[in-house]
């Protein structure tokens, strides 16, 4: 019987698949079927606060013994202060939060993670509108990729930031730039972020700002109003907490940025390490404020810039905040195909990466490398577009990037 590489191909391709979504599989029934991985979750932190707000108030969310409490009670035993997670999240949530937060840890979790992946459908549903040349099963394979998942599963809040990024990716791409600033707002989820995708628009489609400073100011108004001023003072103080970087939870040296790169090699020098990574930071910051100003580069690159640069130089970034680079694979996967001539499909290249991302996070040698080499090859293929673009300008067709990002067909994206 003779065997073709096309059958080859095909039979790899369906392996793939099937083993993604098998190791998903186990790895989701594992951790929900074991007490130790499911109350170790970062889901714990939510659910405490939930059911601080339910039995004592919003204003008491973020009380260090309230929390304490309710932890030592799901957990079953005694807990040191500085052994229970941190809720340091923004107080907007809380009421969703209560809501969920029912007597029965696990139901709560399932109910959470409901919430989350709505929020991820709605979020790549609208990304993957301005990608219509996209096929069927693409769009499956960017719903499969690996930190999507392992958000999902840790109970973080990261969907929302997705979300938050895809809204101001549409309403942007649609030049309704009031809208698109008031979808930035909800990235206050992450300060950081917020603050990276926010400040380059002082200077460029000023709307923007203003719509995210109006989003920003509502929420913050709304969450002082839940809180009062004894749980604003217990905000403070736990932000305090974290923004030391040593309370338990924070794990600078299991960090994917700059920041773990620095901590993992000066381990006796974290103070100056720390310092550093907040001068890469700011430097980030005014680095994308000067890249929205290029005239010459495609907006889809410059957005890859920023999320390449908030990935890399947030002063607090996990694997589940890597969900936003699926934003910069789905750009530039039509890149890579054209630059290495690979006869890869494209679902099969993000099925792939996955699949790397879920074994090597097995193995503490290789969990950081993947991650880099990941961006190292994401920037790449944005520095390989943007020359494309500004040595053959004329040439529209030739540039992956800005032919992917045409919602309708008529929206331009050269920047205004």
């Amino acid at each position: 019987m003779k065997f073709s590489a096309a059958k080859f191909w095909r039979i790899t391709h369906i392996a793939l698949w099937l083993g993604l979504i098998g190791v998903y599989t186990i790895i989701f029934f594992r951790v929900m079927a074991s007490p130790e991985q499911r109350t170790g979750s970062d889901f714990i932190a939510f659910y405490s606060a939930g059911r601080i707000a339910q039995e004592s108030g919003f204003s008491s969310t973020y009380n260090l013994q309230a929390q304490h409490q309710i932890q030592q009670r799901i957990v079953g035993f005694s807990l040191q202060d500085n052994q229970i997670l941190l809720y340091n999240h923004l107080p907007f949530l809380l009421p969703l939060l209560a809501l969920i937060a029912i007597p029965n840890y696990l139901l709560s979790f399932f109910l959470w993670q409901i919430v989350l992946l709505t929020l991820m459908i709605f979020g790549l549903g609208l990304f993957l509108y301005l990608l219509p040349n996209l096929e069927v099963s693409e769009k499956w394979a960017a719903a499969l990729f690996f930190p999507l998942f392992f958000s999902l599963l840790n109970g973080q809040d990261t969907a929302l930031a997705l979300f938050a990024l895809a809204a101001w990716m549409f309403f942007l791409i649609r030049q309704q730039d009031f809208l698109a600033g008031l979808a930035l707002a909800l990235l206050t989820v992450r300060p950081h972020w917020f603050i990276l995708f926010c400040v380059p628009f002082i200077f460029q489609r000023r709307r923007i700002f203003a719509g995210a400073v109006t989003g920003a100011a509502g929420l913050t108004l709304f969450s002082a109003w839940l809180l009062g001023w004894q749980g604003i003072q217990g905000f403070l103080h736990i932000l305090s907490l974290s923004a030391g970087g040593e309370w338990y939870g924070m794990k600078e040296n299991a960090m994917f940025n700059f920041l773990g790169i620095l901590s993992r090699a000066f381990p006796a020098n974290l103070l100056q390490a720390r310092v550093l990574a907040w001068v890469g930071y700011f430097f980030s910051i005014l680095a994308t404020s000067l890249l929205w100003k290029n005239t010459t580069l495609n907006v889809s690159c410059k957005i890859s810039w920023q999320i390449l640069a908030a990935c890399f130089f947030s002063p607090h970034l996990h694997f589940h905040d890597l969900s936003i680079l699926v934003f910069s694979l789905l750009l530039h996967l039509s890149s890579w195909k054209k630059t290495f001539k690979w006869k890869v499909s494209r679902d099969a290249v993000l099925l792939l990466i996955s699949l790397a991302l879920v074994f090597s996070q097995a193995l503490w040698s290789l969990r950081f490398w993947s991650v880099y080499l990941l961006m190292a090859l994401l920037s790449l293929s944005v520095i390989a577009q943007g020359f494309v673009i500004s040595t053959s300008d004329s040439e529209e067709k030739s540039a992956p990037c800005r032919e992917d990002f045409h919602p309708d067909g008529h929206a331009s994206l050269r920047s205004k």
